[in-house]
């Protein structure tokens, strides 16, 4: 990155024709030597353009591609642009070989899609964070959006070691951005992460085809208690309500007693907590309360379902005492009910969400928690515990409750 080369003229010269954008000004110093992200990657488009982008911004970068495509002339066109080719059959070893390509080299950004497909998919690679932890090099964002048309390359992330927080925080940087296939990059659906990008007649098109909350920017330092000790379902909460909002848990306040649950219905315990919440913390709470209901078993273990084997019992001891109860039983219909109460400013809102499905005969996956394990939703082969966080904030109860909640967010805050 040290002048204007000819390559970078001729490649913002075609930008300039193609109607992009691109920011070849503010680049960050850390993107000399990195583990480059660089999303969306819907088609090979996305791709083309990108890699034009970066050369305009004088990033050297080398990629890895499988070793199908260099094929005479194609191959020496891609190795002059940095790529590399993969055998795919030993895709093992190529962590530790990227590795000390980087760490032997003194100027070198590792250019990664981060979905690691051009199709659809809810979940990110893990294997670009690795790299870049055994490097000992930054996580660099690159970007092409072809809402606003702008491409560039963002800020630098160190890996902290924690990788699923580090992972969440760089895809808000990447929310409500497109690529070029519409639909195929699930991060387009979140809140416009960047809206001082886009023109009034841009803005105009996202809320058509996305919704106001698209381009609406974060609210910074926005916290809202969830009255709950449950982590999962605090990291469940941010991750649907987005950036917008801080979500504090009890246990984040320094609170670790046990807020009573006396109610004989979802709604009654939801309303409990986040009651006791508003007037222990004064400021704006809310909880929930879920259940499971078997038809089998005349809607058990329903309002009891954290406690279905006793008041000290783990999510396992409730699973096993459920697949007891229905041993040898045919009907295993079932459905999970969540019933959220929001107080905002003394005043009391309810939000709910409902799922039917089935209880499996044996549990099945490792995501999840409570009853996820044995609960297969209609239209699924899955059981809840069988998918990612994403897919099943997609479709859970919880998920349905938290949307409506946000939706609800958007307006009142």
């Amino acid at each position: 990155m040290k002048g204007i080369t000819v390559a970078m003229r001729i490649n913002r010269f075609l930008l300039k024709l193609l109607r992009y954008k691109i920011d070849w000004i503010n680049i960050p110093p850390e993107a000399k030597k990195c583990v480059l992200l660089f999303a969306p990657h819907t088609s090979m488009l996305d791709f083309v353009i990108g890699k034009m982008s970066l050369t305009a911004m004088g990033v050297k970068t080398v990629f890895l591609i499988k070793k199908e495509v260099f094929f005479f002339p194609l191959g020496q066109l891609l190795r002059a642009l940095g790529g590399m080719p993969i055998d795919r059959k030993h895709v093992r070893k190529f962590p530790l070989f990227v590795t000390n390509l980087i760490v032997n080299s003194d100027e070198i950004a590792f250019l990664v899609a981060p979905e690691g497909t051009r199709k659809r998919t809810c979940e990110w690679k893990r294997g670009f964070y690795f790299i870049a932890q055994q490097a000992r090099v930054p996580i660099v964002l690159g970007y092409l959006d072809y809402v606003s048309r702008r491409g560039g390359v963002g800020h630098a992330v160190w890996p902290s070691g924690n990788m699923d927080a580090d992972i969440a925080e760089m895809q808000k940087y990447y929310y409500g951005l497109h690529g070029r296939n519409k639909g195929m990059f699930h991060l387009e659906e979140k809140p416009y992460a960047h809206p001082e990008w886009l023109t009034d007649k841009q803005k105009e098109k996202v809320m058509q085809t996305i919704g106001i909350e698209a381009y609406m920017p974060p609210i910074a330092g926005r916290e809202i208690v969830f009255a709950t000790h449950n982590l999962h379902k605090k990291e469940e909460a941010q991750a649907i309500l987005g950036c917008r909002f801080v979500i504090k848990s009890l246990h984040d306040l320094n609170f670790h007693e046990e807020i009573s649950e006396t109610a004989d219905t979802l709604k009654g315990n939801a309303w409990q907590k986040a009651r006791f919440a508003y007037e222990k913390f004064g400021c704006s709470c809310f909880a929930d309360d879920t259940g499971l209901e078997v038809e089998a078993l005349d809607g058990a273990p329903g309002v009891y379902s954290a406690r279905y084997a006793g008041e000290s019992c783990s999510y396992a001891d409730n699973v096993q005492k459920l697949l007891m109860a229905m041993n040898g039983i045919e009907n295993r219909k079932a459905c999970f009910k969540t019933v959220i109460a929001f107080i905002l400013d003394g005043n009391e809102y309810f939000f709910e969400g409902k799922i039917e499905g089935e209880i499996t005969l044996a549990p099945r996956g490792n995501h999840g928690f409570g009853y996820d394990s044995v609960f297969q939703p209609i239209g699924e082969i899955r059981t809840f515990a069988e998918l990612s966080d994403s897919e099943k904030n997609s479709m859970s109860h919880r998920g349905m409750a938290l949307r409506a909640l946000s939706k609800f967010l958007l307006t009142a805050i």
